[in-house]
């Protein structure tokens, strides 16, 4: 199946899933927690392509139970 959601879309809802672990996200990937925080919950409208690139990536690949499949 293809899926629909934005790579934006997936970066969230992985990071959601995680919200225990957001510091320690944060921190790999050079990013404040106050950003991750935000990212979240929806409040930064035009993030940085690169970093939600940087972020989805080291979510996949820290987090194989995650529902997202893309």
């Amino acid at each position: 199946l293809v899926s629909t959601m934005t790579l934006l879309e997936q970066t969230i809802e992985r990071l959601q899933s995680r919200k225990g672990d957001w510091a320690e996200i944060a921190r790999a990937n050079e990013v404040s927690y106050s950003w991750i925080t935000k990212l979240a919950q929806g409040k930064i409208p035009n993030p940085g392509v690169l970093t939600i690139e940087r972020l989805n990536s080291y979510l996949k690949a820290t987090n194989k139970k995650s529902r997202v499949t893309n």
